[in-house]
């Protein structure tokens, strides 16, 4: 047989893979949430960087052949058993706000989408806890934790539009109340993880990794972009409402002297910042028209009861003072505050970078 034969050969196996696999998925999802549609499956294999159009410029054939939208944890597990049956690839996503590529398939395959698995199964107020579905988005669970008087402990800068599993399968690290409350793995109080063979396992603040048959631990999980698996429902720690919001931001004209003032609010403020952030004046212009003249721009949110707001501003002010640091106007403050979802992604999409990142410096 020869070469062409094998590759005719070749090419059929997989269409009829492909005719299988959606076959099969229409048996217990709806036609209109499995989709091969080549326009859906380039959208859908990308994020806010043009790292993917690039990536599938040159290699189409590792474009995503399907996009499936389980809308419960039994479809999911079910999607996820086929692919293993079938050996097909796969590569999860929520929203794909990343602005580093984490949702683009390396080798083709099924993209899952779970943004259906959005519903609040359990709000508690008493205890403060809340149970959902990993696709519902940060601004929708916002606002449904509104009439409870609480709201999430923390939760990306990208809240808008970005989705409760995604800030856990990234390192979910670095956003709005961190600092306050710790990281997104401190919120996790359990979750249900769809793992890579279809089966479900409950994990939670206890789980401990047992290197002789190991268990899978919430630090496994967060951060490791699904490569443990799914995760379908989780039960979040909240927070009160807090009743004052005060932001305060000074300009430097050196990064030693902004990173200084930076590392002291974050580990001297005996209440600490809901939000820190540090940006230099290129990255400011890209999200507003006027912008402090300062090469550097360090800005912080309190955000508690009156008392400790005032206290917490006064603080800063004295040391900002000894730093020499040039305070920015109120205004274009609480304008960056305002439109803080809304400026990450809009200078994800007008970067011309491959990739567009946050640059971090480490405190150790």
């Amino acid at each position: 047989m020869n070469e062409s034969s094998m590759k005719e050969i070749k090419k059929d196996m997989e269409l009829n893979k492909k005719r299988n696999f959606s076959e099969e998925l229409l048996e217990f999802i709806s036609p209109y949430h499995v989709s091969i549609n080549p326009y859906e499956l380039e959208s859908a294999s990308a994020d806010l960087t043009s790292l993917p159009s690039y990536h599938y410029k040159f290699k189409k054939k590792y474009l995503a052949s399907y996009i499936v939208r389980p809308a419960n944890t039994e479809e999911l597990q079910k999607v996820i058993r086929k692919c293993k049956e079938l050996d097909i690839p796969i590569t999860i996503r929520s929203a794909g706000t990343s602005c580093f590529s984490s949702a683009t398939p390396s080798r083709g395959g099924a993209i899952i989408d779970v943004r259906r698995l959005n519903k609040i199964y359990e709000v508690d107020a008493e205890k403060k806890t809340v149970k959902v579905g990993s696709g519902i988005s940060w601004l929708n669970l916002i606002e449904a934790l509104v009439d409870y008087g609480l709201q999430p402990e923390c939760y990306p800068t990208s809240f808008k539009t970005s989705c409760v599993g995604g800030f856990i399968g990234t390192p979910g690290t670095a956003g709005i109340g961190i600092l306050k409350y710790g990281s997104m793995e401190n919120s996790i109080i359990s979750l249900d993880l769809v793992k890579p063979d279809g089966s479900l396992e409950k994990i939670t603040q206890d789980s401990t990794g047992d290197h002789s048959g190991y268990t899978i631990t919430l630090s496994d999980v967060c951060g490791t972009y699904g490569i443990y698996g799914v995760v379908a429902n989780v039960e979040l720690s909240v927070t009160t409402l807090k009743t004052s919001l005060e932001i305060i931001g000074y300009g430097f004209n050196s990064i030693n002297d902004a990173t200084a003032f930076y590392s002291t609010l974050k580990k001297e403020m005996p209440n600490k910042p809901f939000f820190l952030s540090i940006s230099e004046s290129n990255f400011e212009k890209y999200s507003h028209v006027d912008y402090p003249k300062n090469e550097w721009l360090v800005w912080a949110v309190f955000y508690d009861d009156p008392e400790h707001t005032s206290k917490s501003i006064s603080t800063v002010k004295s040391l900002a003072s000894k730093m020499e640091g040039t305070e920015v106007e109120s205004s274009y403050l609480k304008e960056k505050w305002r439109d803080i979802s809304d400026a990450e992604v809009g200078i994800g999409v007008s970067t011309r970078n491959l990739i567009f990142q946050e640059y971090w410096i480490a405190d150790k």
